[in-house]
């Protein structure tokens, strides 16, 4: 099948190569995303006519409500890289409330876009905002990566003139693809759930992909012709910004399964992924040959855990598990969904969550969705280290899930483990580092390694983003450092929505430290009305008995009240002991209330058995005023040492294993940014 390709196009001294995305002069390059050169290619097109800002608008963004701000970021990048001044043009002309035109007179070249010097080309897909994968190589496991390597991503087909059921098949065929990929040792995958959240669909945007780290990109076209499905899938390296290889197939629907295997052992031999017989084995297993089943997963993936949407989700997957019973990515999937549900307010489907982790569990042990759902149904139900054991299996299964890489990173460092939580915090950042929630989840070990000026700089990377945990955890900083001002101005640039009971913990705990209890308990007394099922964070205990402490210390008259509050929620948490809680935070609660209450020798036991479950943030005992009836006693003051001496350890081992320079690395691209 042959494919017309665009002329260069002469602008001054630059060539434009169309099909590369590429303005090139002399040694100079720069690839362009997708809405420069659209916007570039439409003043071409109508040189040396003025081109209005709303047809712009229209043809650049045509399915997207967009400001004039948005154009005029793309006029000032295209500037930038011409070398134009806005105030004396040589290339582009703003003509002030009516739009841009091209100075420069365009001369179309003779010469095909695969005959400069570049051919890269990359496409935002027709249907990507269906379906869009991307294909992460791997790190080592000391994290020292190796450019070299490729890190591919693969953004889909576009497709030409296809059915919709036609896009559907291309779509599912690019999924299974994309699995078999995975399979090989040293090769990541970015699930299209991810994909979705870091791109939002718009996967063609090149810049972007380079962000996230990629080196290599698979794209193409699928055209259906006499009833049989012609791919084109390229292979182009990044960094020498060339199209390494065009592989092309032809296809039956009887062939959709078979073709599999061979196009992703063919993409990576084109970009020198070594693979082994044992990998070729794991690729030849096919999980189902329904192509139906297949689809039907596809279009599940990108509505799961969208409130509104994961019934959808859950409906679609059902019908590939009744389409073929034993499609074991299919049913763990099932499992993920249900346990959205849950989290958005369906506690019953917690069973069904368990029920359909097991079953996949049972078909393919290593089936990363299942692992991930029945880690969180054990985090449920108290069960921690078997959450990690199954936590630890879904990231080595599915490690560009970057949700659930975090939460790995969270559930080592609550209970002690913070050499492998940093490890984790570290991945899950480099997979993702522009996300505001990555950046919290690798400060959290930060802090608890007591590298608090390394937290901090990461937290205030993110306080653009305005997300109320960023700003929680900077309070949690200055309380650390005693540093009640900082902490008041961390509270005041909390966003108040969405409504959260930690924000209202935080803040009663900084009246409390501050000597504040009756303010303390004006907050605390709404977020007990309002979260009566809440138990408080790693930081802050359980809401009723900070009320009760407040209650306690700023008006004695209240003392009945505060018993009661301690009575109840004493009975909560001596059930969860006895029945075997590993959270650390369950005993640590049980302290608080017994040195509340003067109960110094039971304060102390619970205090040693929150640290034989892990944990290990010493700084905040020593400022926490719902120990300060035990704080004088010569056994806490040991405890706080075996903790400090323990995390001491543990620091020097982080930085033994080069964590501690990696996360500087990635310091000073922040401060460079």
């Amino acid at each position: 099948m042959n494919r017309e390709e665009s002329v260069p196009v002469t602008l001054g001294r630059w060539q434009l190569d169309v099909d590369a995305h590429r303005l090139i002069s002399g040694d100079e390059e720069h690839l362009l995303d997708p809405k420069d050169l659209s916007v570039l290619m439409h003043l071409i097109d109508s040189a040396p006519t003025l081109v209005s800002t709303d047809e712009l608008l229209d043809r650049t963004w045509p399915d997207t409500v967009v400001g004039d701000n948005a154009l005029q970021q793309v006029i000032a990048r295209l500037r930038r890289i011409l070398g134009d001044d806005a105030r004396d043009p040589r290339f582009i002309e703003t003509l002030p409330r009516r739009g841009y035109r091209l100075l420069v007179t365009p001369e179309r070249s003779t010469q095909t876009g695969g005959q400069v010097k570049t051919a890269t080309r990359i496409r935002a897909s027709a249907w990507a905002l269906f379906f869009g994968i991307a294909v992460v190589g791997s790190y080592l496991i000391g994290f020292e990566s190796n450019s070299t390597e490729p890190v591919i991503a693969v953004v889909g087909l576009d497709g030409k003139n296809l059915t919709e059921a036609d896009l559907l098949l291309v779509s599912a065929f690019t999924s299974e693809v994309t699995n078999r990929l995975e399979k090989i040792a040293g090769v990541r995958v970015i699930s299209p759930f991810v994909l979705n959240q870091v791109l939002k669909g718009d996967d063609g945007d090149v810049q972007r992909l380079v962000s996230l780290g990629a080196n290599r990109v698979v794209s193409g076209e699928a055209v259906m012709v006499e009833g049989k499905l012609i791919l084109r899938i390229d292979a182009t390296d990044l960094e020498r910004g060339q199209l390494v290889k065009s592989l092309r197939y032809q296809m039956n629907r009887d062939e959709f399964f078979a073709l599999q295997q061979e196009v992703a052992l063919a993409v990576a031999d084109v970009f020198d992924v070594a693979w082994t017989p044992e990998d070729r084995s794991r690729i030849a297993k096919v999980s189902t040959e329904n192509i139906n089943a297949v689809s039907l997963k596809a279009q599940a993936s990108r509505l799961i855990g969208i409130p509104g949407a994961t019934d959808v989700a859950i409906g679609l997957l059902e019908d590939a598990v009744e389409a073929d019973p034993n499609y074991t990515d299919a049913v763990g999937m099932l499992s993920w969904a249900h346990k959205w549900r849950a989290n958005l307010g369906h506690p019953e489907s917690w069973s069904h969550a368990r029920l359909f982790a097991e079953q996949a569990m049972a078909q393919d042990s290593d089936n990363g969705w299942a692992r991930f759902a029945m880690g969180h149904v054990h985090v449920r139900d108290g069960e921690i280290a078997e959450a990690i054991r199954h936590f630890r299996a879904g990231a080595r299964a599915l490690p560009n899930l970057t949700s659930q890489v975090d939460d790995l990173s969270a559930f080592l460092v609550f209970t002690g483990e913070l050499v492998e939580g940093l490890y984790w915090g570290i991945e899950a950042y480099r997979l993702w580092p522009s996300n505001p929630n990555s950046r919290h989840h690798l400060a959290l070990p930060l802090i608890y390694l007591d590298e608090r000026e390394r937290a901090q700089t990461l937290l205030e990377a993110s306080t653009t983003h305005a997300l109320g945990r960023t700003f929680r955890s900077l309070t949690h900083l200055a309380l650390l450092e005693a540093d009640m001002e900082r902490a008041r101005s961390h509270l005041q640039n909390m966003p108040t929505l969405p409504p959260h009971p930690e924000k209202d913990n935080v803040r009663a705990i900084v009246h409390l430290i501050a000597g504040e209890p009756l303010q303390a308990a004006e907050v605390l007394r709404q977020t007990v009305r309002n979260y009566p099922d809440y138990g408080g964070s790693r930081f802050a205990g359980d809401p009723r008995m900070l009320l009760a402490f407040s209650l306690l210390q700023g008006d004695p008259a209240k003392a009945s009240e505060a018993h009661e509050l301690l009575r109840v929620a004493k009975l909560q948490y001596e059930q969860a002991a006895r029945d075997g809680s590993e959270w650390p935070h369950t005993y640590l609660n049980l302290a608080a209330m017994h040195s509340i209450l003067g109960q110094r020798e039971q304060a102390l036991v619970f205090l040693e058995r929150a640290y034989e479950h892990g944990y290990r943030l010493s700084r905040f005992l020593e400022i926490d005023p719902l120990f300060s009836a035990i704080r004088e006693d010569p056994r806490f003051g040991d405890l706080l040492e075996r903790m400090r001496t323990e995390v001491a350890l543990m620091r020097a081992r982080a930085t033994s294993e080069g964590l501690q320079r990696l996360v500087d690395l990635e310091l000073r691209e922040i401060a460079g940014a």
